[in-house]
């Protein structure tokens, strides 16, 4: 019956493979969190930008068009 290498079973080799496992597991836990992440910031960045043109191009041409609806347009908005 063949044993098997003694520095398998060393507390050196053991303490390395419990370091390993810790890095592994970190890694996998980032990368389920970035891409969310990721997904967040271009959301907010979209919604943001959108709110941008909303303000400075649409309501100028809105109001010049329809200047009777100016009240409407800012209570709406609050």
């Amino acid at each position: 019956m063949n044993k098997p290498c003694k520095i398998f079973y060393s507390l050196p080799m053991y303490l390395l493979r419990k370091i390993i496992a810790t890095i592994a597991m970190v890694a996998i836990i980032i990368l389920l969190i970035f891409p969310a992440l990721v997904i967040m910031l271009v959301t907010v960045g979209t919604v943001r930008l959108m709110d941008c043109i909303e303000k400075k191009i649409l309501d100028p041409i809105f109001y010049w068009a329809w200047p009777e609806e100016r009240q409407f347009l800012d209570g709406w908005r609050g």
